[in-house]
Protein backbone atom coordinates (compact mmCIF):
# COMPACT_ATOMS: atom_id res chain seq x y z
CA UNK A 1 0.00 0.00 0.00
CA UNK A 2 1.40 3.74 -0.98
CA UNK A 3 -0.74 6.32 1.16
CA UNK A 4 -0.66 9.98 0.23
CA UNK A 5 -2.29 12.91 2.55
CA UNK A 6 -2.84 16.46 2.61
CA UNK A 7 -3.88 18.04 5.91
CA UNK A 8 -5.07 21.55 7.55
CA UNK A 9 -6.46 22.51 10.77
CA UNK A 10 -7.46 26.02 12.30
CA UNK A 11 -7.42 26.06 16.09
CA UNK A 12 -8.76 29.78 16.62
CA UNK A 13 -8.71 28.97 20.65
CA UNK A 14 -8.35 26.05 23.26
CA UNK A 15 -12.06 25.80 22.90
CA UNK A 16 -12.24 24.88 19.36
CA UNK A 17 -10.49 22.85 16.83
CA UNK A 18 -11.14 21.91 12.98
CA UNK A 19 -9.01 19.89 10.38
CA UNK A 20 -9.75 18.95 6.98
CA UNK A 21 -7.48 15.46 5.27
CA UNK A 22 -7.29 14.73 1.82
CA UNK A 23 -5.78 11.45 1.13
CA UNK A 24 -5.45 8.68 -1.34
CA UNK A 25 -4.49 5.24 -0.71
CA UNK A 26 -3.22 2.71 -3.38
CA UNK A 27 -3.16 -0.94 -3.06
CA UNK A 28 -1.70 -3.45 -5.37
CA UNK A 29 -1.71 -7.52 -4.70
CA UNK A 30 -5.26 -7.60 -3.39
CA UNK A 31 -6.99 -10.86 -2.25
CA UNK A 32 -9.93 -11.81 -5.23
CA UNK A 33 -11.94 -14.76 -5.14
CA UNK A 34 -11.15 -15.94 -8.60
CA UNK A 35 -12.29 -18.51 -11.02
CA UNK A 36 -9.36 -20.92 -12.32
CA UNK A 37 -9.04 -24.27 -14.53
CA UNK A 38 -10.54 -26.75 -13.41
CA UNK A 39 -8.88 -29.83 -12.24
CA UNK A 40 -9.51 -33.66 -10.85
CA UNK A 41 -9.79 -32.31 -7.46
CA UNK A 42 -11.31 -29.05 -8.58
CA UNK A 43 -14.29 -29.34 -10.85
CA UNK A 44 -15.49 -27.35 -12.28
CA UNK A 45 -16.70 -24.18 -11.04
CA UNK A 46 -12.93 -23.81 -9.30
CA UNK A 47 -12.15 -20.53 -7.59
CA UNK A 48 -8.89 -19.92 -5.53
CA UNK A 49 -8.14 -16.55 -3.32
CA UNK A 50 -5.30 -15.00 -5.46
CA UNK A 51 -3.56 -11.82 -5.51
CA UNK A 52 -5.07 -10.09 -8.29
CA UNK A 53 -6.58 -6.91 -8.06
CA UNK A 54 -5.75 -3.14 -7.12
CA UNK A 55 -7.67 -0.84 -5.31
CA UNK A 56 -7.17 3.01 -5.15
CA UNK A 57 -9.37 5.23 -2.54
CA UNK A 58 -9.72 8.69 -2.63
CA UNK A 59 -11.10 10.87 0.32
CA UNK A 60 -11.64 13.89 2.31
CA UNK A 61 -12.11 13.98 6.08
CA UNK A 62 -13.32 16.99 8.10
CA UNK A 63 -13.09 16.95 11.81
CA UNK A 64 -14.07 19.18 14.35
CA UNK A 65 -14.45 19.73 18.05
CA UNK A 66 -15.77 22.49 20.60
CA UNK A 67 -16.04 22.87 24.35
CA UNK A 68 -18.58 24.15 26.33
CA UNK A 69 -18.21 24.31 29.66
CA UNK A 70 -17.92 20.95 30.86
CA UNK A 71 -18.93 18.81 28.01
CA UNK A 72 -16.67 18.51 24.68
CA UNK A 73 -19.16 18.05 21.73
CA UNK A 74 -16.89 16.41 18.52
CA UNK A 75 -17.94 15.30 14.66
CA UNK A 76 -16.46 14.19 11.95
CA UNK A 77 -17.25 13.25 8.53
CA UNK A 78 -16.06 11.03 5.73
CA UNK A 79 -16.45 10.72 2.19
CA UNK A 80 -14.69 7.62 0.31
CA UNK A 81 -14.55 6.93 -3.25
CA UNK A 82 -12.92 3.17 -3.88
CA UNK A 83 -12.49 1.97 -7.10
CA UNK A 84 -10.96 -1.30 -7.69
CA UNK A 85 -9.36 -2.83 -11.05
CA UNK A 86 -10.60 -6.24 -12.16
CA UNK A 87 -9.98 -8.61 -14.92
CA UNK A 88 -12.58 -7.52 -17.61
CA UNK A 89 -15.66 -9.11 -17.99
CA UNK A 90 -15.67 -9.44 -22.08
CA UNK A 91 -11.91 -9.69 -22.57
CA UNK A 92 -9.80 -11.97 -20.21
CA UNK A 93 -6.87 -10.28 -21.49
CA UNK A 94 -7.62 -6.52 -20.08
CA UNK A 95 -8.94 -4.78 -16.70
CA UNK A 96 -11.99 -2.68 -15.75
CA UNK A 97 -12.27 -0.36 -13.06
CA UNK A 98 -15.71 -1.21 -10.52
CA UNK A 99 -16.04 -0.47 -7.29
CA UNK A 100 -14.96 -2.01 -4.18
CA UNK A 101 -17.82 -3.31 -2.93
CA UNK A 102 -19.21 -2.86 0.42
CA UNK A 103 -17.53 0.62 1.90
CA UNK A 104 -19.71 3.34 2.26
CA UNK A 105 -19.40 6.55 0.36
CA UNK A 106 -20.40 8.60 3.55
CA UNK A 107 -19.91 8.32 6.95
CA UNK A 108 -20.53 10.73 9.95
CA UNK A 109 -19.74 10.09 13.91
CA UNK A 110 -21.22 13.07 16.45
CA UNK A 111 -20.36 12.60 20.01
CA UNK A 112 -20.34 14.34 23.07
CA UNK A 113 -18.14 14.09 25.91
CA UNK A 114 -19.31 15.62 29.96
CA UNK A 115 -17.81 15.34 33.02
CA UNK A 116 -19.21 16.45 36.43
CA UNK A 117 -16.78 15.90 39.45
CA UNK A 118 -16.27 12.12 39.78
CA UNK A 119 -18.86 10.67 36.92
CA UNK A 120 -18.59 11.30 33.06
CA UNK A 121 -20.41 10.47 30.54
CA UNK A 122 -19.95 9.54 26.80
CA UNK A 123 -22.58 9.39 23.86
CA UNK A 124 -21.65 8.91 20.14
CA UNK A 125 -23.94 8.20 16.98
CA UNK A 126 -22.14 6.74 13.72
CA UNK A 127 -23.98 6.90 10.71
CA UNK A 128 -23.20 4.78 7.74
CA UNK A 129 -24.49 5.25 4.07
CA UNK A 130 -25.53 2.55 2.04
CA UNK A 131 -22.95 0.14 0.28
CA UNK A 132 -23.22 -0.79 -3.09
CA UNK A 133 -22.48 -4.72 -3.78
CA UNK A 134 -23.08 -6.94 -6.76
CA UNK A 135 -22.84 -5.47 -10.09
CA UNK A 136 -21.05 -2.31 -10.57
CA UNK A 137 -18.62 -4.05 -8.22
CA UNK A 138 -15.85 -6.49 -7.63
CA UNK A 139 -18.42 -8.82 -6.61
CA UNK A 140 -18.43 -10.66 -9.97
CA UNK A 141 -18.84 -14.48 -9.04
CA UNK A 142 -22.39 -14.26 -8.18
CA UNK A 143 -23.10 -10.57 -8.76
CA UNK A 144 -26.66 -11.08 -7.67
CA UNK A 145 -26.18 -13.03 -4.38
CA UNK A 146 -26.93 -10.22 -2.08
CA UNK A 147 -28.49 -7.76 -4.06
CA UNK A 148 -27.56 -4.04 -5.13
CA UNK A 149 -26.69 -2.59 -1.55
CA UNK A 150 -26.26 -2.62 2.13
CA UNK A 151 -28.87 -0.09 3.33
CA UNK A 152 -27.42 2.70 5.38
CA UNK A 153 -27.76 2.67 9.16
CA UNK A 154 -26.92 4.85 12.74
CA UNK A 155 -26.51 3.22 15.81
CA UNK A 156 -25.89 5.30 19.05
CA UNK A 157 -23.92 4.53 22.17
CA UNK A 158 -23.57 5.98 25.39
CA UNK A 159 -21.25 5.15 28.85
CA UNK A 160 -21.30 6.35 31.84
CA UNK A 161 -17.80 6.17 34.25
CA UNK A 162 -18.05 6.54 37.78
CA UNK A 163 -14.63 7.21 39.24
CA UNK A 164 -13.01 6.43 42.19
CA UNK A 165 -15.54 3.88 43.61
CA UNK A 166 -12.32 2.22 45.41
CA UNK A 167 -8.77 3.61 44.90
CA UNK A 168 -8.35 3.50 41.54
CA UNK A 169 -10.95 1.76 40.70
CA UNK A 170 -14.26 2.98 38.27
CA UNK A 171 -17.73 1.65 37.56
CA UNK A 172 -18.97 2.16 33.47
CA UNK A 173 -22.49 1.36 32.20
CA UNK A 174 -22.30 0.98 28.80
CA UNK A 175 -24.74 0.55 26.11
CA UNK A 176 -24.37 -0.10 22.65
CA UNK A 177 -26.83 0.52 19.92
CA UNK A 178 -29.26 2.06 22.40
CA UNK A 179 -32.36 2.18 19.86
CA UNK A 180 -31.83 -1.41 18.95
CA UNK A 181 -30.91 -0.37 15.31
CA UNK A 182 -31.24 -3.68 12.72
CA UNK A 183 -28.40 -3.63 10.17
CA UNK A 184 -26.57 -5.86 8.28
CA UNK A 185 -23.04 -6.62 7.64
CA UNK A 186 -21.48 -8.32 3.98
CA UNK A 187 -18.35 -10.00 4.18
CA UNK A 188 -18.31 -12.04 1.02
CA UNK A 189 -20.25 -12.38 -2.08
CA UNK A 190 -20.52 -15.79 -1.68
CA UNK A 191 -21.89 -15.77 2.06
CA UNK A 192 -25.21 -14.79 3.57
CA UNK A 193 -25.32 -11.23 5.21
CA UNK A 194 -25.19 -11.25 8.69
CA UNK A 195 -27.58 -9.01 11.07
CA UNK A 196 -25.40 -7.50 13.51
CA UNK A 197 -25.84 -6.76 17.56
CA UNK A 198 -28.98 -5.12 18.87
CA UNK A 199 -29.33 -3.04 22.04
CA UNK A 200 -26.25 -4.68 24.17
CA UNK A 201 -25.86 -3.50 27.92
CA UNK A 202 -22.64 -4.31 29.78
CA UNK A 203 -21.22 -3.31 33.62
CA UNK A 204 -17.72 -2.61 33.83
CA UNK A 205 -15.30 -2.98 36.88
CA UNK A 206 -11.85 -0.72 35.76
CA UNK A 207 -9.03 -0.67 37.51
CA UNK A 208 -6.26 1.23 37.02
CA UNK A 209 -2.45 0.39 37.75
CA UNK A 210 -0.36 3.65 38.59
Amino acid sequence: VRNAEVSAGWEPDERTAVQLSAYQARYSGVIALTQVPSTNSCPAPCYANLNRDEIRVRGLEVTARQRIAAAEIWANYTYAQPEQRIPSATNPNDTQTVRVPNIAANQINLGADVEWRRLTAAVRTHYSGSRKIGRGTAFIINPGYLGDQVDAYSTTALALTYRDVLPNVALQVAVDNIFDEQYWAVGSETLPSVLQNGRTASLRIIYGMK
